[in-house]
């Protein structure tokens, strides 16, 4: 499958009720605008950042001139995002802050520079290359309104404002990571977090909270262990795979957007409603308890010195009770059809995964190595003919397991 010209590249269905790879070459607006409506159960994505990266395509998102413009193309995209989504779904946006620079674009001796220590340290992307056809930031002081050296505070910035259009804002999550480098100031922390925040059309809508959990291990019986998940996602900084993108993110960032946002038991064919996962509480987890302070019997009746009901104050030793008591195991046990045209959950389809800004794919393999189809849109024609080469492979691959 090649590509001569934008727009739609899909993968034939290996099964004919649904199609589990489609990959649209184009800009992102145009892309969405063309998508059926309520088509996706769950987006997970990072949009190019601003004033950071040149992908050196014309129409790329990124190289606003000001801030304010580069904010509102994002709320246009969520406009239209909205629309795509099924009633149920949610949206995970990742974004990282910057500070504002008068910034320039590197030289030719950079480049040169940053080429050779590529090549000396084995980094995974050439920074500044110009096959990469991107450049550092430059201009995000002019653009932005703020002196040299301020924070841009744009994922606050971001998320409000798509807040207030209407979205529900259910979470905000630090993705930190462990193993990046340090950054060249010197009169401030090196930053190592990125921001992740999720969005709901809604007030209720689809999320497995076992689908993944902290510490997590399955028994053989199929008990799922582990406390529910938190806000703070450790893992290592991500490494491209095609080494010719310079901007990915870890795979297990989407994997767990994909496992909680969308049913493993799939959707109805017809109206694409999730299928509901029921799972039943298992035996507590006793060794567990017992290291985290408990008893032989997995509880905690310690007592602090102070009145802390008296203080308006959270006693720990009620929190450490209720935490205790929290570590029980869940296993899948039935399924629950969400709608009226779905009369047995054996008839469903996978549910579907969207990236607007989709790279080199790393949304669409979370997405098909968990058995959902998946929908990836990119302008950048590199990138898209790596993912028709070596994600839409997974895709013929899982239709014919199913």
């Amino acid at each position: 499958m090649t590509y001569s010209q934008p727009g739609l590249f899909e993968l034939q269905p290996t099964f004919t009720v649904h199609s589990l790879f489609r990959l649209w070459v184009m800009d992102v607006l145009a892309a969405l605008r063309a998508m059926p409506a309520h088509s996706v159960h769950t987006a997970f994505f990072s949009p190019p950042y601003w004033k950071v990266r040149d992908y050196g395509v014309s129409g790329q998102w990124g190289q606003e001139a000001t801030m304010v413009e580069h904010i509102a193309n994002l709320v246009q995209l969520f406009h239209e995002l909205r629309r795509v989504l099924h009633p149920t779904g949610t949206a995970w946006l990742n974004y990282q802050d910057a500070t504002a620079q008068n910034g320039r674009p590197a030289t030719e001796a950079e480049i040169e520079a940053c080429a050779r220590r590529t090549i000396e340290k084995n980094y995974p992307t050439d920074q500044f290359a110009k096959a990469n056809g991107w450049n550092r930031s430059a201009g995000t002081a002019k653009g932005s309104g703020l002196k040299v050296k301020q924070m841009l505070m744009l994922p606050q910035r971001i998320s409000l404002a798509i807040q207030e259009t209407g979205w529900w804002l259910r979470s905000e999550i630090v993705w930190e990571k462990s193993n990046c480098n340090s950054e060249n100031a010197k009169d401030r922390p090196s930053r190592s977090h990125e921001m992740i925040y999720l969005f709901s059309p809604s007030s209720r809508y689809f999320y497995d909270i076992h689908a993944v959990r902290n510490n997590q291990w399955t028994s053989p019986e199929g008990w799922v262990y582990g406390s529910q998940l938190r806000t703070v996602w450790k893992t290592t900084a991500a490494r491209s795979l095609s080494k010719a993108h310079p901007a990915t993110f870890h795979p297990e960032l989407p994997r767990r957007g994909v496992l909680l946002g969308t049913s493993s038991l799939g959707c109805c064919p017809e109206c694409l409603s999730p299928v509901l996962p029921i799972y039943e509480p298992g035996p507590a987890d006793l060794a567990a308890q017992r290291r985290c302070g408990g008893n032989s019997k997995g509880e905690y009746h310690g007592k602090g010195r102070r009145d802390y009901a008296a203080e308006g104050a959270q006693d720990p030793s009620e929190v450490k009770r209720r935490r205790l008591k929290s570590m029980v195991p869940y296993r899948l046990c039935a399924a629950r059809t969400s709608c009226a045209c779905l009369r047995s959950p054996d008839h469903a389809i996978p549910c579907t995964v969207l990236d607007p800004f989709s790279g080199e794919g790393t949304t669409g393999r979370a997405a098909l190595m968990n058995g959902r189809a998946y929908v990836g849109i990119e302008l950048h024609p590199g990138h898209a003919q790596w993912q028709i080469d070596n994600v839409a492979p997974m895709a013929s691959l899982l239709g014919r397991l199913r």
